[in-house]
């Protein structure tokens, strides 16, 4: 903040990895205390990188403790120091704890050029599209957790067909 003086900055993001109370008495009285149009945040951020890899930001309780850690934050959306209008931040307030909800989740990709994305899966077990397709064919049992997929029950031909369908996309 030293140097927002000859900057003409409106917003201020404050990033530390730890909050004390004196900092959120002092993002509070900022707040309370400077004219409408200036925006003040307090942002605590942990990061990790791997080898030369971008540094990327880490949560201590995967998705479902981000999610509770960015519910009881009092700086997210839903909060005293939100700009947001009412009803502007429902993802949040309706995102779901659950943790079975969640256990092995993952974010899917999109299918185009899947032919050219090898290997496959999250962790990158399966080498080829015709791997996959039989995975999906007998649908294994997951390792931990539950699974919720029904084996395909394709014969070869039908195998055959799926496969070249996905490398068309």
């Amino acid at each position: 903040m030293t140097y927002l003086d000859g900057l003409e900055a409106q917003t201020v993001i404050w990033i530390v990895p730890e909050f004390r109370e004196p900092h959120l008495s002092a993002i509070r009285w900022l707040t309370e205390n400077t004219a409408d149009g200036f925006g003040f945040f307090a942002v605590r951020v942990r990061v990790v990188r791997i080898g030369d890899s971008p540094f990327a930001p880490v949560s201590d309780h995967g998705r479902v403790g981000a999610i509770a850690q960015v519910k009881s934050n009092i700086f997210n959306c839903l909060g005293a120091f939100s700009d947001a209008g009412k009803g502007a931040c429902n993802e949040l307030k309706y995102r779901s704890e659950d943790l079975h909800a969640f256990e092995r989740a993952f974010k899917t990709p999109s299918l185009r050029g899947v032919s050219g994305r090898a290997p496959y899966m999250h962790a990158g077990q399966i080498a080829t599209l015709a791997g996959v397709v039989e995975h999906y064919n007998r649908a294994f049992a997951a390792p931990s957790g539950h699974s919720e997929i029904s084996p395909l029950g394709l014969n070869t031909e039908e195998k055959a067909a799926l496969i070249a369908f996905l490398q068309s996309l």
